[in-house]
């Protein structure tokens, strides 16, 4: 008959089991030993099948990580925007008017803040895998980078009105609105493959 000394050690020697009820699965759906530490969340799941070039799913799992990539850029571009337009009337027709007879400055200041705003969601959402620790470069790269979009969709006006001989509301909104959609791919493609390259094992 095992002792209580016996029993004890036993006890301790014991391998550590999976939790009842949770099957530990890897990204591949092979059963892990125990004490599985692998992805758990079905973000992570993908970003390891994106990783692995022998997956049965890693196009489709690069494919869905790209498009919550996108997804996110646009939703802090919505922001940016919505901080822009509410910034700007704020300092032209809010209380006092405080801006009302400098639009175009009031226009820098708030198109400013939300470059600002834009920074931080791209630096510690979108692309929060890959910010660099020391930001001034990248913060230089970011301005680079917006104030090219800018010409862009001034560029685009400009085409339309002084080379092809466009002239009126409608044309001018549809050249700004392409040049605004031309820009925001520029825009996307520069902070992935130029503003924000460091390597980073943070989540956003």
């Amino acid at each position: 008959m095992p002792t209580r000394t016996g029993l004890v050690t036993a006890h301790k020697n014991r391998r550590p089991s999976a939790p009842r009820g949770r099957a530990l699965v890897g990204v591949d759906g092979a059963r892990s030993a125990p004490g599985y530490s692998g992805p758990v969340s079905l973000l992570e799941r993908l970003e390891a099948a994106a990783a692995n070039p022998g997956h049965r799913l890693r196009r489709l799992a690069k494919l869905f990580l790209w498009a919550y990539e996108a997804a996110k850029f646009g939703a802090v571009g919505a922001v940016a925007w919505l901080v822009d337009n509410g910034a700007y009337l704020l300092l032209t027709e809010g209380p006092g008017g405080l801006m009302a007879a400098y639009p175009v400055r009031a226009s820098i200041i708030a198109s400013a803040v939300a470059t600002a705003v834009s920074y931080l969601g791209n630096r510690y959402w979108t692309f929060a895998g890959r910010r660099a620790k020391l930001p001034l470069k990248e913060a230089a790269a970011f301005v680079a980078a917006n104030g090219i979009g800018l010409l862009i969709t001034g560029g685009c006006l400009y085409l339309s009105r002084w080379v092809f001989g466009f002239h009126g509301a409608g044309p001018d909104v549809i050249a700004r609105n392409l040049g605004i959609v031309l820009g925001t791919v520029f825009r996307y493609l520069a902070y992935k493959f130029w503003v924000f390259t460091a390597r980073t094992t943070e989540k956003p």
